[in-house]
């Protein structure tokens, strides 16, 4: 956090799993390809998988805990729906609410030059 020139992925940030590593390291290089060109690059949608362990990573957790975990992805780091429903309901509205933001994530940085 200190040396804001240094990007690092995969399970030194705080992930554990290979879909969880893999997907700081694409972020990790957005976040170098925005740096590079002098932008300053949205933060992931917290709705979305990549959203919510980035937030975790970065101390922002949506449970207020008080002693950083490593972490796999789970529906504990996305905010809550609002409602309660059934499982396969409230599993199909969190992954509606994923695409949605992250498509309009990924539109945003399309025009700001990042190649996603």
């Amino acid at each position: 956090k200190r040396e804001p020139r240094l990007f690092i992925a995969g399970v030194l940030t705080g992930v554990e799993g290979y879909c969880e590593s893999a997907a700081s390291g694409l972020l990790a290089a957005l976040f170098v390809q925005a740096r590079v060109r002098g932008i300053d690059l949205p933060q992931p949608p917290a709705t979305t998988s990549i959203g919510g362990l980035h937030r975790h990573v970065k101390g922002e957790p949506v449970a207020n805990k008080k002693r950083y975990q490593p972490m796999n992805m789970n529906r504990g780091l996305l905010p809550d729906l609002g409602t309660r429903m059934p499982k396969l309901q409230s599993l199909e509205a969190c992954r509606a609410r994923a695409v949605r933001d992250c498509t309009a994530w990924i539109a945003v940085l399309g025009s700001l030059g990042i190649k996603s």
